[in-house]
This record gives structure tokens, sequence and C-alpha cells, in this order.
């Protein structure tokens, strides 16, 4: 006996690209990078996958979805499926940009063929990050005797990197002590 089969050849590669943020724009608030995906052609075998990479420009490095932070590997993490996709913004990246930085947001998407059709990452959107609200003062510093004479133990409750909410993923805490109480202390460098 003869068997026969139907087949569709799909040799379109899928399409991905990044809408927000917009190429060149500078943010302050960034709360999702989301962007469209297609699967062109004559007979599209349809969407499987889209995903999504962001790339530090000053180093190259790429946020690791997984670890909450930057590594060598180029790492990627896959949003909802559809078009338009949208992935929220982890607030472990959010703390880890840097002002004045720039990064490079890039999707790539792959459809059902067997095996599939996979894009690039070559095209995508860069942006410039600005941290533009100081954290919130501490409010609650507090001393005590240290294990050792002479040892002073501080503690406080760390604001927000936006006032009072966020990460401060890349902030520092600089304690001055002075024994003369007309001591004036400055945060310029």
């Amino acid at each position: 006996t003869n068997s026969t089969a139907d087949f569709t050849m799909d040799r379109s590669t899928p399409t991905a690209a990044v809408t927000v943020p917009a190429d060149g724009a500078t943010l302050a608030v960034l709360p999702n990078l989301s962007g469209t995906a297609n699967d062109p052609g004559a007979a599209p075998s349809g969407l499987l996958a889209v995903e999504v990479q962001v790339r530090r420009a000053s180093d190259g490095l790429y946020w690791n979805w997984a670890a909450g932070a930057w590594g060598a590997a180029a790492l990627s993490t896959s949003p909802a499926l559809g078009s338009p996709w949208t992935l929220p913004v982890p607030a472990a990246l959010r703390a880890s940009l840097a002002h004045g930085a720039t990064y490079f947001v890039s999707a790539r998407a792959a459809d059902n063929a067997v095996p599939a059709n996979l894009g690039t990452f070559a095209v995508g959107s860069s942006f410039t990050w600005t941290d533009t609200t100081a954290p919130s003062a501490v409010t609650d510093l507090a001393a005590s005797s240290g294990t050792a004479p002479g040892d002073l133990r501080l503690s406080w409750t760390a604001p927000g990197d936006d006032g009072s909410s966020g990460v401060i993923g890349l902030g520092q805490f600089r304690v001055h002590y002075a024994t003369y109480p007309a001591a004036a202390f400055s945060t310029s460098a």
C-alpha cells in the first residue's frame, strides 16, 4: 500500500520588533518592554515564541533574567506570546539601570515550523536611562554599642531608590562622624 501526506513548507523567517522603549529615547520610567511579532509569508506556520534581551552598551553585558544581575551570557526571556507582546520590567532590572547609561533591547521570534525558523536579535531599540528622583532620607538611624570596646553599631531602614519606593541597587550610604557639634557635612564628592 502507498500512503501520502500533505504538508506545507514554511520558509519565511518570523520577525519581532521593540516598540517600547522607542529607539533613542531618554527614560526615567520603564514599567514594561513591548513590541510586535509576525510570521509572514504565503503559508505561515504561526508564532511559537518571542524572546527578549537587554544589553548594557558600556560593557556589552546582558541582563540575566533568572539571576537578576548582569552577565556575559546573552540570555533572553519570553513574554506572553502575542502581537503586540508586553514584558513587565522586573524591579531588580530597574534598580540596576545606571543614570546616564545606554541600553539596547532586542527581540526575536520563532515560528511553529519543524524545525522552527528563528529570527535574530540584530534589530532593537536603544535608550538612555536617567534617574531623576533621589532616594528619601533615612529617618530611623539608631546607634548602639558594638561587641568590642569603641565599636558602634548603626542600623536603619533603607529608603527606596525613587523617593520611598523601589530598590536601591546601585546606591551607597555615607556615614559622617564628628566630635565638634557645629561640623557641616556635604554630599559633594
